[in-house]
């Protein structure tokens, strides 16, 4: 779905709204009993009326016919100003369902998302059937243990390897629980192994050499901001971090496929893992499709991804892409909740399932299996304790320039690292200075 596609790309949330008063507070009236919903749903989401049916309404209406849709589109998400925006076509256009992307926070913190746990308990609504980490990302993110959305299927990362290779090189398979040291180690005997046969240890697919460094921190229980809210990459710790990465990167320990801000550094690799000159990848789930539709024609097995190893069962990676809200001031509020029930139930997960067999549902019964590769991995981390950094969702797409500017510049020895890290640090807190004056 393009919803996976693009939030691929940005990770962050917002640095704007406190807690707040919620949108309901007392158990709504349950409506009367009906034989058949109808009526007319406004749904803002992503590009248009197309994309939608696609992805979800002709699933809904294959229960609920009677039911129609009307669709806005979301402002792009680039935008310096998006948050606002977003709020102001919410409420022009007097939506009932909201796809949130990467403002849900900040929708919940100011009051545009209806409280969900009153319509729970009015209908005894199962939530044991839903994956605990994704209910428990749903409400770190909307401020408290109350619920403002729900996600039919979330993202999860793994680590990919070429079963393959490993046997070719004699070299032991990887692990779950395996911390990021335990993997760059099984990179460097491959690099020992191997480098002859032009095939690699690790290639990673990430965005860009700062969303790899952000993992790595994120899986260290590093923040990027500090606790005023000010972006703080220079600390000793992070300094720390910096070093070994860089390191990592100019010997060749991980490979950064068709990064370019590398320039001559390093030789450019494109699918590295998919065409089989890499051992190992770390990516989403997503890259299980991928394999398949590129018909890869080796053996191949995932994983859990590199974990803290002080909290060895816990990440902090799970993504809700496709979170589902209501308006807080929605005139079809029973409506769009009986929607979102079916979305989270046996026969809606059933056809969700069968209409994309590659996404991971948060409703039993989980995905354990696709094509005969096992993906157990992907639900086998608990999700991690943590308060979402709250930053604007465009702060990650206006750093992108600098950051891989100043990054290329570090590996390849064109500015000390302490220098390069000052630079970005500037700019970062520059670019939320901007929002905060808006």
């Amino acid at each position: 779905m393009l919803a996976i596609i693009l939030i691929l790309f940005l990770s962050g949330c917002t640095l704007l709204g406190q807690s707040s008063k919620k949108a309901t507070e007392e158990e709504p009236a349950k409506p009367p009993e009906t034989s058949e919903l109808s009526g007319k749903v406004k749904v803002a989401y992503l590009l248009n009326a197309d994309q939608f049916m696609r992805d979800y309404g002709k699933l809904l209406q294959t229960k609920y016919p009677q039911v129609t849709f009307e669709v806005i589109p979301l402002p792009s998400l680039r935008q310096a100003d998006y948050e606002s925006t977003l709020k102001k076509l919410i409420e022009e256009n007097e939506v009932d369902l909201v796809y949130p992307l990467t403002s849900f926070q900040y929708l919940a913190a100011n009051n545009e998302l209806y409280e969900l746990n009153p319509l729970i308990k009015r209908d005894n609504f199962d939530l044991s059937h839903l994956y605990p980490p994704v209910i428990g990302k749903l409400q770190q993110l909307g401020g408290d243990i109350k619920l403002y959305g729900l996600a039919p299927t979330f993202l999860m990362k793994g680590l990919y390897y070429n079963k393959d290779l490993f046997d070719k090189y004699a070299v032991p398979y990887p692990k779950d629980n395996m911390t990021w040291m335990d993997v760059l180690a099984l990179s460097r005997t491959f690099n020992a192994k191997a480098a002859a046969d032009h095939v690699v240890g690790l290639s990673i697919g990430d965005p860009s050499l700062y969303q790899l460094v952000r993992n790595i921190a994120n899986s260290e229980g590093l923040s990027e901001f500090d606790a005023s809210g000010r972006f703080a990459i220079s600390t000793k710790e992070w300094m720390s971090l910096w070093d070994f990465v860089v390191e990592q990167i100019r010997s060749r320990n991980i490979v950064m496929e068709g990064e370019k801000q590398i320039g001559a550094t390093l030789e450019q690799t494109v699918n590295a893992f998919r065409q089989g000159s890499s051992a190992m990848t770390i990516s989403n789930n997503v890259m299980v499709r991928e394999l398949f539709q590129a018909g890869a024609s080796f053996d191949w097995a995932v994983v859990t991804e590199p974990v803290n190893k002080n909290f060895p069962g816990e990440s902090d990676s799970f993504v809700l892409t496709d979170v589902f809200s209501i308006y807080a001031k929605s005139k079809q509020v029973d409506l769009a909740w009986e929607l979102l029930k079916f979305l989270h139930s046996d026969d809606g997960t059933a056809l969700l399932q069968q209409q994309n067999n590659y996404v991971l549902t948060s409703h039993t019964p989980y995905v354990k299996e696709v094509r005969g590769r096992d993906v157990n991995a992907f639900y086998k981390l608990q999700l991690k304790k943590t308060i979402p950094d709250r930053v604007p969702p465009s702060f990650y797409a206006q750093l992108d320039a600098p950051s891989t500017a100043e990054i290329a510049d570090m590996v390849k020895g064109n500015k000390s690292i302490a220098d390069a890290i000052q630079a970005l640090e500037k700019k970062g807190n520059e670019i939320l200075q901007a929002f905060a004056a808006k």
